[in-house]
């Protein structure tokens, strides 16, 4: 892992509310209106949240439809990145 990875991903998980929202999507993955209601946070916060995770591929999307699913990689799947 280069050092600008890890900077990024202390970055990343230097957020409160982005480590509840991976501790949550390594249990179960949850939509986005879930994770708002849980986290007492409005969607468009969780969003941006998410966005961020999954741009560095800490999480992933599954389409539903018109709703978005999250979910996280097993930490197994995460060593071997």
């Amino acid at each position: 892992m280069e050092e600008r990875d890890v900077e990024s991903l202390l970055y990343i998980l230097g957020n409160e509310t982005r480590r509840k929202i991976l501790r949550m999507l390594t249990e179960r993955s949850l939509y986005t209106s879930q994770l708002s209601e849980i986290l007492d946070v409005g969607q468009k916060a969780v969003l941006q949240h998410l966005e961020i995770m999954k741009k560095h591929g800490l999480i992933t999307l599954k389409n539903k439809k018109i709703c978005l699913l999250y979910t996280s990689p097993s930490p197994r799947d995460l060593s071997t990145s």
